[in-house]
């Protein structure tokens, strides 16, 4: 251990690259963190793999959890991989899919949170506004039903579309499955709710469809409570006409749903469908997909997360991020583009794909890898930009750290009400960070003289604090300023100014002590007597033992010299 301590920043030192190879492969561990004075709170130590300018703005939210993340919960990091907020534990024991959404013409930060079983999840869905205090919160309409993580999507008409799963006992023996007659399936439920009034206002349920030719086969499994997971439903989007596109990864296939009726209006998939691939079967040859969306319905164009592979099953090389058109006239789908990762990470479940679009039309394509911990950036036309993992990954296969999707946004401005920026004293530095404030510009030291006043808040107006230096705020989460020596008590802390530096908040107050020459000196003394008292100690032994020894070679030589005195002469 100590010698990885001396080796590993020796070796970062003289090759700086090389803690980009030493982060992925695990030598740091499956998820590296980075940890900070000011806060408790910890973040991944992102490791960019492959960077772009084009791609440095924005941020990313993820919802980091697994076997080696201590905490799981909502993050916020910007494109360098600074921590801008986070919230482990916070919500629930899980959460999934937070992303920035809009409702009502304001922009809300969402996220599933709740319990994760093997399959599925048992939570709710909340609504965070721009200072981070929950304004709506969904629930799953229904007795004995609980949101699901796989889909929390806002619609423009003020709804929410959301999956439900449920144990059903269904009459398999009309198809081509090969279960028990009356074996329970995880059923596949579609909701979508009111969000002002938590109404019910369209239901579908995949178990109704079963007749379907695009549901007669499964390749689902069997979970913990012996249920069979016939479909597992993972992503819903609603189009114009109000009908559903929907995403059934055990079935391989993407269904159209009418809005009125549920009736399935078409399929796209790898072995039923209704559409002729022209592209010598790569655009229906996904498998195990994820996250189905509209980017154009007038030029019929679809997205998807294709993962080709799942647990127990390595269909396919690697996973992609596809783009496909679907022509309703002629009934065909044409793959226009596909998106891989520089080192082709398959990823077994999990994983979306969104569309950024750009005001120069320098449209780009993001890619959270699911349960492979990484997010890439491409052009639209398929190069790869950026790459960032946020675990090691030479360890991906063990999925120890995860996201189930990963989104990027421009939008998100926010400063939290509820918890002002925290300061703390350190290593001869003061520290300053505020979980999830986006609008600091500055930070101020701010210090007083004298003992700290208690009737008087940090904030008031008139308090006696002066400024002791003032420095723009970078990228990173945490800030620290030096402390000199004083010749009293002092009292600081640190204010968080916008653009026009104006004060948005300030720290807790951190009192600075300078000891006295008192106790400079009972510190030396009780210091330097034991050490003279054990100097002098081992003095007094050490001539001890050099007496003696010199008693004793003036024996020898006395002894030799009467044995001269009376040996006989020759």
């Amino acid at each position: 251990m100590a010698l990885r301590y001396l080796c590993i920043p020796l070796l970062v030192y003289c090759y700086p690259r090389s803690d980009t190879f030493l982060l992925d492969t695990g030598i740091y561990g499956a998820y590296p963190l980075r940890r900070y004075t000011s806060t408790d709170i910890t973040s991944p130590q992102s490791n960019a793999v492959q960077s772009d300018v084009s791609c440095a703005n924005g941020l990313v939210l993820l919802s980091v959890g697994g076997q080696s993340v201590p905490g799981s919960g909502p993050m916020i990091l910007d494109m360098a991989g600074n921590l801008v907020w986070s919230a482990p534990g916070q919500y629930g024991e899980d959460t999934a899919n937070t992303k920035i959404q809009r409702f009502r013409g304001h922009d809300y930060l969402t996220f599933w949170a709740g319990a994760k079983l093997q399959e599925s999840g048992l939570g709710n869905y909340y609504m965070l506004d721009s200072s981070y205090n929950v304004v709506h919160t969904v629930s799953a309409v229904g007795d004995g039903l609980e949101g699901d993580l796989h889909e929390f999507k806002i619609t423009e008409n003020g709804s929410a579309l959301i999956t439900v799963y449920e144990r059903t006992f269904v009459d398999l023996s009309n198809t081509k499955v090969e279960m028990p007659a009356d074996q329970t399936i995880v059923d596949g439920i579609l909701q979508e709710i009111d969000i002002a009034t938590g109404d019910l206002l369209f239901e579908w349920r995949a178990s109704d469809h079963l007749r379907n030719n695009a549901l007669q086969t499964s390749s689902g499994g069997i979970v913990a409570d012996g249920s069979f997971d016939y479909f597992h439903m993972n992503s819903i989007d609603k189009d114009s006409k109000g009908n559903y596109l929907v995403s059934l990864r055990h079935n391989h296939a993407l269904v159209y749903i009418d809005g009125s009726t549920g009736e399935i209006l078409w399929t796209l998939g790898r072995d039923v469908g209704d559409f002729e691939d022209l592209s010598e079967g790569e655009a229906t040859a996904f498998q195990w997909q994820h996250d189905a969306r509209w980017i154009s319905e007038e030029e019929g164009i679809i997205s998807l997360f294709d993962n080709g592979i799942a647990h127990k099953h390595r269909d396919a090389a690697y996973s992609q991020g596809l783009i496909l058109q679907l022509d309703f006239l002629h009934w065909t789908v044409t793959l226009l583009q596909s998106y891989t990762s520089r080192s082709l990470i398959s990823s077994p479940s999990q994983g979306n794909v969104q569309l950024l679009e750009q005001s120069d039309s320098n449209d780009h394509v993001f890619i959270g890898w699911g349960a492979s911990a990484a997010f890439t950036e491409h052009s639209l036309s398929g190069d790869l930009l950026c790459e960032t993992h946020f675990g090691a990954s030479w360890l991906f296969y063990f999925e120890r750290v995860k996201s189930y999707r990963a989104f990027k946004t421009f939008d998100w401005r926010a400063t939290p009400a509820a918890w002002d920026p925290e300061a703390r004293i350190g290593h001869k530095n003061i520290y300053v960070s505020w979980n999830g404030a986006t609008e600091v510009a500055y930070w101020s030291l701010q210090a007083q003289t004298g003992p700290m006043d208690s009737t008087q808040g940090s904030s008031a107006e008139g308090s006696s604090f002066t400024e002791v230096d003032i420095v723009a705020k970078d990228s990173n989460f945490e800030h620290s300023f030096p402390l000199t020596a004083t010749e009293s008590t002092t009292t600081y802390r640190i204010a968080a100014l916008d653009s026009q530096r104006q004060v948005i908040r300030y720290s807790n107050e951190v009192m600075h002590e300078r000891a006295s020459t008192t106790i400079w000196i009972w510190s030396a003394c009780i210091f330097v007597i034991p050490l003279l008292a054990m100097f002098a100690l081992f003095y007094s032994r050490m001539s001890a033992v050099a007496g003696q020894r010199t008693k004793h070679n003036q024996d020898i030589m006395n002894l030799e010299y009467h044995a001269l005195e009376h040996r006989e002469p020759a």
